[in-house]
């Protein structure tokens, strides 16, 4: 049985030069070595959820990518909510056990509500892994999945030397499994990650590629057709491309 040789991502932060862009937004980029401050910061401000499981959710993709390493070195869990379960909340708190709710906006952390929970033994999941993720299956109903975070970078390209040949773009939100193998993948790697808002036409998505160099992109065949649309697609300068998140990390 494999054991996991880094359970938190801050690990993988300390191994990577402070001063180099791990992340990209339109108007602003941060270093690993903010994202390894923020880590220190937030424990100190947070005492109440060190060791707990807790539940983000992001009402954009940039406070997430911004928050994630820093609430994943002080929570013991971390289910990555997504915005379209619901009313099925309170029964999948229950069923992750988890403490807290953290809300997260215009990247900063906007609330922390305490989770008053009536416990059902027979409908919990397994959360010895540090990632819970929501999926709906071929039924339509969220159900959760457990992940260690040894299992989403087994298969990672972790050699940080050659990371900075790569500019990943996100087109995944990082609460669904796809877009957290990519978040990951440039973070192991120590490469930097082009972050688009929510809800961007395809045209301005394009851009931001082209802006920003992107060279590495993993996406859905119909976001490929979309973009295939745009005459401008032919200036992102790509050098790895993939048809799903699952493959996204094998692609060096």
């Amino acid at each position: 049985m494999k054991t996991e040789s880094h359970n938190k991502i801050v690990d993988y932060l300390r191994q990577i030069p402070s001063e180099r862009v791990f992340l990209n937004f339109k108007n602003t980029s941060y270093t690993f070595g903010h994202m390894l401050g923020l880590c220190t910061v937030l424990k100190s401000r947070f005492p109440e959820l060190v060791s707990k499981s807790c539940a983000i959710l992001s009402e954009d993709r940039e406070s997430l990518a911004l928050y994630l390493p820093a609430l994943d070195a002080i929570c013991s869990h971390i289910f990555l909510q997504p915005d379209d379960i619901g009313d099925k909340e309170s029964e999948l708190y229950a069923s992750a056990a988890i403490d807290f709710k953290i809300n997260l906006r215009n990247g900063k952390i906007s609330s922390v509500e305490k989770i008053t929970r009536l416990d059902s033994l027979e409908k919990r999941v397994k959360v010895s892994n540090s990632y819970i993720l929501a999926t709906s299956g071929t039924t339509g109903e969220p159900k959760l999945a457990s992940y260690s975070l040894y299992s989403l970078t087994a298969t990672a390209q972790k050699n940080i030397a050659r990371g900075t040949e790569f500019i990943w773009g996100l087109s995944y939100d990082i609460n669904r499994f796809a877009g957290l193998q990519v978040y990951l993948q440039a973070l192991v790697a120590g490469s930097r990650l082009v972050v688009p808002s929510k809800n961007e036409t395809i045209a301005t998505l394009i851009q931001l590629y082209v802006d920003n160099h992107v060279n590495c992109l993993s996406a859905t065949p119909s976001f490929w057709r979309k973009a295939l649309m745009v005459p401008s697609h032919k200036r992102v300068p790509l050098k790895r491309i993939t048809l799903g998140g699952r493959l996204a990390i094998k692609i060096f």
